[in-house]
């Protein structure tokens, strides 16, 4: 015979307690949790010299190039450092004007 599903207070499928507490579940459980998160495939570190390699002869050559998106412009007070980056992307996120439907 079937189980009528239970609701809790809040809108969450209530499960019996032997199934809640079950080693299986909660390996099952975590499997899908792993399944639906994709894992980027790691370099290990002692690869990364030679990953950075073409890199570094691009540059030297002056050879290299960066795909970007242009955000805008804002006049900075200082010429470098990530806290002006930041500040300077904070400002241009904010002032971003945004179509208007009707």
């Amino acid at each position: 015979p079937l189980e009528v599903p239970q609701f809790g207070r809040f809108g969450d499928l209530k499960m019996r307690s032997s199934f809640r507490g079950s080693k299986r579940m909660d390996r099952l459980r975590r499997s899908f949790r792993d399944s639906f998160r994709r894992r980027k495939d790691r370099v290990p570190e002692s690869l990364k010299p030679y990953q950075w390699q073409a890199d570094e002869t691009a540059v030297r050559n002056g050879t290299c190039t960066f795909q970007v998106k242009y955000l805008g412009c804002v006049e900075v007070f200082e010429s470098r450092g990530m806290p002006v980056c930041e500040e300077a992307l904070k400002i241009l996120r904010t002032s971003r004007r945004r179509p208007v439907r009707s």
